[in-house]
């Protein structure tokens, strides 16, 4: 009798937490699923950020430019602005949009395949499937470094846009001569 009930008893341990309250405390955190590197600062999150580098076992090239791709949310009341974009060692700059590029409140921001930010300057070789820091500054929201992924142009991204290039000046148009 002692065995089946040390069996019974030892199953019973084992399934018990199988029965327990699956519901997820209001606590946890929620990862996000994608490829991108992601990073809260207060109330303005950036999700998938990632650049699109070169075919696999084809780097990039020093002197290159590189579109970064992101999406920042704003869970604030007051408008915020991405100011800044930087890899030391890795860029000599970036291009923002004029001004910066702003998350209106409550509102989100990319999550597009035209790049956000451009990369300028490539300092070094940069292989496809390795990750660079990238430090990115807010006006309101402070600073933060994340480890950026450099993604092949494969799959999905292979549909991406490249940096949007200034739209060309039309020549001018010679009047006619008036006639005497």
């Amino acid at each position: 009798m002692r065995p089946i009930l040390t069996a019974v008893l030892a199953a019973a341990a084992l399934t018990a937490p199988a029965c327990s309250d699956l519901k997820q405390d209001d606590n946890s955190q929620v990862i996000p699923q994608n490829e991108g590197a992601n990073a809260d600062l207060g109330r303005v999150m950036l999700r998938n950020a990632f650049l699109i580098g070169g075919p696999p076992g084809r780097p990039l090239q020093p002197g290159t430019s590189v579109p970064m791709y992101l999406a920042l949310l704003n869970g604030g009341a007051a408008a915020d602005r991405l100011v800044s974009v930087s890899a030391p060692g890795v860029f000599q700059g970036a291009t923002l949009p004029a001004g910066g590029l702003t998350v209106p409140p409550n509102g989100f921001v990319g999550a597009t395949p035209t790049p956000q930010a451009l990369m300028t300057g490539l300092l070094r070789p940069l292989r496809s499937g390795t990750a660079i820091p990238m430090r990115l500054t807010f006006e309101h929201a402070g600073s933060t470094t994340v480890q950026v992924p450099v993604l092949p142009p494969t799959n999905w991204r292979a549909t991406y846009s490249p940096w949007p290039s200034a739209s060309p000046t039309p020549s001018p148009t010679p009047s006619p001569t008036p006639s005497p």
